[in-house]
């Protein structure tokens, strides 16, 4: 069952003790099994320690095209003579400026940047759509790997029936046959990717018989991205010009 759920591409499974009750708590008897995934990232730089001695978390990427991505920081999995000896030799590898091409604010903020020649080994759970890791887990150095190598391992998933690549144009087209105005539709919507905002459009328009009886009449919730980097989004609380009618203020009781 395990394999089929990871062949899948599912994120896990849920066993229980077949005499075990359903108590609606967290119990012993109960697991959630986790599919994790693992690789080799590139490290940048690294966050110092709140006391600021030693090495908190390791910043990781990828390249792409040559240029390294940001993937999040890795900062459980190490032991303290790990830490030490990985900053030992992250000393010797001091850079002025992150070798990155982008890094979030926050991050980027109490980073200590370093020349990207050192190979990470992580597990994790997923990458979020950001283009960071979930849940990662450092499990060792790797030595044998050039860093200029490392790039993001997209696991490959069985075809679903029906899956098909969706074309922009279709998108476009169905766009501007129900009244609704792409701006930018070529603009890229997720980092790491090459899904448009008119691949989206074609993709909810392949979707929208089985998704919108699920919306219809409810509570909705706008986050607004308006730099397509998920790095500062924000809650839109009321009704805007130019939103659909079938959109409309009101109060939950």
């Amino acid at each position: 069952v395990f394999e089929t759920m990871c062949a899948g591409g599912h994120e896990g499974i849920i066993a229980k003790r077949a005499d075990s009750r359903y108590v609606g708590d967290r119990t012993a008897a109960w697991l959630k099994i986790k599919r994790t995934k693992r690789q080799e990232f590139v490290v940048g730089g690294y966050r110092p320690s709140d006391t600021g001695r030693g090495m908190a978390s390791l910043i990781l990427g990828t390249y792409e095209d040559g240029k390294l991505i940001y993937r999040g920081r890795v900062g459980t999995g190490f032991t303290e003579a790990m830490r030490k000896s990985i900053l030992a030799q992250l000393e010797k590898r001091p850079l002025d400026k992150p070798a990155f091409v982008s890094v979030p604010r926050d991050i980027a903020r109490r980073a200590r940047w370093v020349k990207p020649e050192l190979v990470a080994e992580v597990t994790y759970a997923e990458v979020t759509p950001d283009g960071s890791l979930r849940h990662p887990s450092f499990q060792g150095m790797r030595e044998d790997k050039r860093a200029d190598q490392v790039v993001m391992e997209i696991p490959k998933t069985p075809a679903t029936p029906g899956s098909a690549d969706l074309d922009p144009a279709i998108g476009k087209e169905i766009a501007a046959a129900v009244g609704v105005k792409l701006t930018h539709p070529d603009k890229v919507m997720y980092p790491g990717t090459k899904v448009t905002k008119s691949t989206l459009a074609a993709y909810y328009a392949a979707v929208a018989d089985k998704m919108l009886p699920h919306i219809q009449d409810r509570p909705l919730s706008l986050v607004r991205d308006t730099d397509g980097d998920l790095q500062q989004t924000f809650f839109q609380k009321h009704k805007l010009p130019g939103m659909p009618k079938a959109i409309h203020d009101g109060q939950l009781e």
